[in-house]
C-alpha cells in the first residue's frame, strides 16, 4: 500500500496556497503516522540577493534573519489556522510534524531540489494559471514545470471547493 510520509506544500502566502495547505493538512490527517510531514516552503525570491547586500552593507545587522524567522511562524501559523478551521467546521484530523522552510531561489527549482533531500512523497501545490499568450503557451505555469520534472506525484490544488476564498 502506498504510504505518504511526507507532504510538500509551496506556500506564497496567498488565499490560493491556503488551500494547497488544507489539502495538505487533510491528505497528512488521513495517512497519520508517528514519522509523517509536512513541509512548508516559502521561497524568497530575492533572498540571495538581499544576503550579499546586507553581507557588503551592513553585516553587523539581523533584520533578514529575523524577517526569515517571522516567515517561518508565518508558515507554521497558517497551518494551524488550517487545523482549526477543520475542527471548526466539525473536521480533526491528526497532526503531522510541521517543517517551516525559507529559503531564496526559483521556487520550481527549490521545491525540486526539496523533494530530493527530504524524500518527498507528495508535493500538494496551488496554481494561479500561469502567464496568458505566447508564454503561456509556450513555456506552460510554473506549476506545470514543477509537475512535469518532479519525481513524485504532484496534486495541484485550484480555489474551487475551498468556501472561504474568493471566486
Amino acid at each position: 500500500m502506498y504510504q505518504v510520509k511526507t507532504i510538500l506544500v509551496p506556500v506564497d502566502f496567498s488565499d490560493l496556497s491556503r488551500a494547497a495547505i488544507s489539502a495538505a493538512v487533510q491528505l497528512a490527517g488521513q495517512n497519520a503516522g508517528p514519522d509523517t510531514r509536512v513541509i512548508a516552503l516559502h521561497v524568497r525570491h530575492n533572498l540571495d540577493k538581499e544576503l550579499q547586500q546586507q553581507i557588503v552593507e551592513n553585516p553587523d545587522d539581523h533584520g533578514l534573519g529575523d524577517d526569515i524567522l517571522r516567515d517561518e511562524q508565518a508558515l507554521t501559523d497558517a497551518i494551524e489556522l488550517e487545523y482549526q478551521r477543520l475542527a471548526d467546521g466539525g473536521r480533526t484530523v491528526e497532526r503531522a510534524t510541521i517543517k517551516p522552510m525559507v529559503t531564496g531561489g526559483s521556487w520550481v527549482d527549490v521545491a525540486l531540489q526539496v523533494i530530493e533531500d527530504e524524500e518527498v512523497n507528495v508535493i500538494v501545490a496551488a496554481t494561479h494559471g500561469g502567464p496568458s499568450g505566447l508564454r503561456g503557451w509556450l513555456f506552460g505555469s510554473d506549476t506545470e514545470r514543477l509537475v512535469h520534472h518532479s519525481t513524485c506525484s504532484v496534486w495541484v490544488v485550484k480555489p474551487k471547493g475551498f468556501p472561504y476564498l474568493k471566486n
